[in-house]
């Protein structure tokens, strides 16, 4: 799987993208539709981003963890293309917000492009490409879990994932993986500290 020559260049996508939305707020389905090609790494990174860059979102992982979640099981399913089902579609995320994160989000992606080029393809097609969107579809599921500061390592692993599929870099969605395994047991840690702190408040 090497980087599609038709997919435009991340920090082009995170530059052009807010000129092209208009209004207070944007849906989920008009934000994919501005997406050209829309592919399935694209869309989970600018659905993921939001969740990974400190803004005063609430709701955020709410909103867009659902829709991550069915994408990324079609993509397990091997869906040619991603289609969210109208009630997803019409979801709706604040414009400023995914402006500032677009921004912010730019000039890190430029620097990313400079160190990543086509690697370990052989980990990104047949049975790993679905593997990887199985991986993808239970870290959105994460992101929705209201846990504090618990969406920000599932976000980045989707991030990883993600710009690993559009350049065809197997390093960076192992990268990927590793943090999504990380972000796993930080879950895992905080639910047993719950678990144990509800314990100790009924004497058990």
């Amino acid at each position: 799987m090497e980087a599609d020559p038709a997919v435009p260049r991340l920090s082009e996508v995170l530059g052009a993208l807010p000129a092209r939305l208009e209004g207070e707020t944007v849906s989920i389905g008009a934000l994919i539709d501005r997406l050209t090609p829309r592919s399935y790494p694209l869309i989970m990174l600018l659905l993921a981003f939001p969740n990974l860059v400190p803004l005063p979102a609430p709701g955020l992982s709410a909103i867009v963890g659902l829709p991550l979640a069915v994408l990324t099981l079609q993509m397990t399913l091997g869906y040619r293309e991603p289609v969210l089902p109208g009630f997803l579609a019409r979801r709706r995320i604040s414009l400023p917000q995914l402006v500032a994160a677009c921004r912010r989000a730019e000039p890190w992606a430029a620097r990313l492009e400079r160190l990543l080029r086509p690697r370990l393809v052989f980990l990104l097609t047949g049975p790993a490409e679905r593997v990887i969107g199985l991986v993808a579809m239970l870290l959105s599921l994460v992101i929705l879990l209201p846990i504090p500061f618990g969406n920000a390592i599932p976000a980045l692993a989707i991030c990883l994932i993600a710009v690993g599929l559009l350049v065809g870099d197997g390093l960076t969605v192992l990268a990927g993986l590793v943090v999504a395994a990380l972000g796993v047991g930080f879950v895992v840690l905080f639910a047993q500290a719950i678990a144990g702190f509800a314990l100790g408040l009924i004497g058990l």
